[in-house]
């Protein structure tokens, strides 16, 4: 057998901070074996019959259903689109194991066109994942994180996802239907989730009751989820926009902006984290409490409003510009309504008297708002007190950090308020000696500095602790990740079946002279393996071969190598 392979690109997971992995793709193998007569007659047979069975089949044509929509968090560019019917498991409604035909991809525009058999099939799943060739566009206007040379990510660009990434959307009652738009977005995926854990799973009830309840979660008008969003970086494009459509996209771009704060790496992570929250407990919490990260009304709310503003500069259409305006103070609303860091400046507290310095009995005493004094009338002669300096509001606390030993963290804060500020930081309750600054920063984490971290931030009005934040420190694991396509032709350039692969052996070492390790890879199927826990100071060298299934091992790919340093 001869393997041919040729290294394409080194793989880092990005769902996986604290792992350092490479990828090494072998593209062709061709396997050494002899056809008999016998194989050949049997090959020849196999084909005549698969061509009289479709023959056969073709006039019997079933009718189709064309499933139409759009995958939205922003746009989704190359996004695998699959679609699974829902099947009735003994009263369960379940998502099927087997998608309906073939994936396909979304276009350029994120929007997606597939035609099912529409025989026996009234519900199904829609499910977007991602892989080496799918990008999504940034619609936050504040950007959307960094790249993987950690550059920002700005508004209207480009980046790509993890194998991590997956949205979904279900839709019930497809019997009456010759087509079906359905979009998908991180808000049609939170209520499959829910529905997913639903009594009665995805039954017909379960998907409309959890549309519904994500609608009312995010306070988006009955039928959002059914509205088409528009690419918020293409506004100038629309004739006319609705404020509910406006709204449904600024909520799915919310999510996105999340990556912007230090809990958050990537916008699978945050909408896994929301899907799984929401399937538990029918809706996410109000705040953060500061020990894990969590995807937060408050946050989603005030990411939101951020992003109305933003976007009016953006447009020149005054219609969508009124709309966002309204979105804008809509959902800043929704924010102080479940914030507990929002206070209401302009409404005195309870039972609240101005204060008067000097104030004695028998004095003329008038109070009025100017700039920022009181003037206080005493006994014909003008006395100006300063006004007291303002409480203190946390606008963005610490966020929790899981880094690699050795490597910089950082953790900071954002306050609103008058006067100077002073800040103490504290680990484990403890305060730190000298760490006065807004930003608490490491050059070189130890393993001793993991711990919680919170930081006191204090004014002439008074002190106020911000929310606790973990610094989590990491051993750095090394893995190799060995991959390989399933060898397709035998060495004469005669067609390779499936059926005649046992497995893989691949050899490796630290010496290209002396590949003395060896493991078996079973399965034609196979096509990949992880090497973990190398030593990052070791070259490690690998080499492949396939085994047919009378145990024939062909002849071995040339040496790839890799180095971490």
């Amino acid at each position: 057998m001869f393997l041919n392979v040729v290294v394409s690109g080194w793989r880092v997971f990005a769902h996986q901070p604290c792992v350092r992995s490479i990828g090494i793709f072998a593209l062709s193998s061709l396997l050494v074996a002899c056809n008999s007569d016998s194989d050949s007659a049997s090959v020849n047979q196999s084909a005549a019959s698969a061509a009289s069975a479709s023959a056969a089949q073709e006039p019997q044509e079933s009718k189709k259903i064309s499933i139409k929509g759009g995958a939205i968090k922003g746009v989704i560019e190359n996004g695998v689109v699959r679609i699974f019917s829902i099947e009735n498991q003994a009263g369960m409604f379940r998502k099927s194991p087997k998608p309906l035909g073939d994936a396909e991809r979304t276009d350029v525009n994120g929007q997606f066109d597939i035609s099912i058999p529409a025989v026996d099939i009234d519900a199904i799943v829609v499910e977007i994942t991602a892989d080496a060739n799918t990008r999504m566009t940034c619609d936050v206007v504040n950007g959307c994180g960094l790249n993987q040379q950690g550059d920002p990510i700005g508004f209207g660009e480009k980046f790509p996802l993890s194998s991590e990434f997956v949205l979904e959307a279900a839709y019930s009652g497809l019997q009456d239907q010759s087509a079906l738009t359905l979009y998908v977005t991180p808000l049609t995926h939170l209520a499959v989730s829910y529905a997913k854990e639903n009594i009665n799973g995805l039954s017909e009830d379960s998907i409309d009751a959890a549309y519904a309840l994500v609608e009312d979660t995010l306070k988006l008008s009955k039928g959002s989820l059914q509205l088409p969003p528009p690419d918020l970086t293409r506004l100038n494009d629309y004739d006319v926009l609705s404020g509910d459509e406006l709204q449904y996209a600024i909520m799915s771009a919310s999510f996105l902006a999340m990556v912007n704060t230090p809990d958050w790496f990537s916008v699978d992570e945050v909408i896994n984290s929301a899907a799984e929250r929401f399937a538990q407990s029918g809706g996410l919490p109000d705040e953060n409490a500061g020990v894990v990260s969590e995807v937060t009304l408050d946050d989603l709310f005030y990411r939101a409003s951020d992003i109305a503003s933003g976007l009016q500069a953006t447009v020149d259409n005054d219609q969508i510009i009124v709309e966002l305006i309204s979105v804008e103070s809509s959902t800043d609303m929704y924010y102080q309504d479940v914030s507990s860091l929002y206070v209401d400046e302009s409404a005195p507290a309870k039972n609240e008297q101005p204060p008067v310095a000097g104030n004695v009995a028998g004095e003329s005493v008038s109070t009025e708002k100017s700039g920022a004094t009181n003037q206080v009338e005493q006994q014909g002669s003008n006395v100006v007190a300063s006004q007291p300096a303002k409480a203190l509001t946390i606008s963005s606390h610490p966020g929790s950090v899981v880094v690699d030993v050795n490597s910089p963290a950082m953790l900071s804060v954002e306050v609103q308020g008058d006067g100077v500020i002073r800040y103490q930081w504290r680990k484990d309750g403890v305060e730190l000696a000298g760490e006065n600054a807004q930003t608490l920063s490491f050059d070189s984490v130890l393993k001793s500095d993991a711990g919680v971290y919170d930081v006191l931030v204090s004014n002439d009005a008074g002190q106020v602790p911000s929310l606790a934040a973990t610094l989590s420190v990491e051993d750095i694991a090394y893995t190799a990740q060995l991959s390989w396509t399933i060898p397709n032709k035998r060495q004469d350039g005669t067609m390779l079946q499936l059926s005649d692969i046992a497995g893989y052996v691949v050899a490796y070492g630290t010496s290209p002279e002396n590949l003395s390790s060896q493991l078996i890879v079973e399965g034609a199927q196979s096509t990949q393996y992880p090497f973990e826990n190398l030593d990052p100071a070791q070259t490690y060298y690998f080499k492949i071969a396939t085994v047919d299934v009378n145990n024939i091992q062909g002849e071995f790919s040339d040496v790839v190598m890799k180095s971490f340093l």
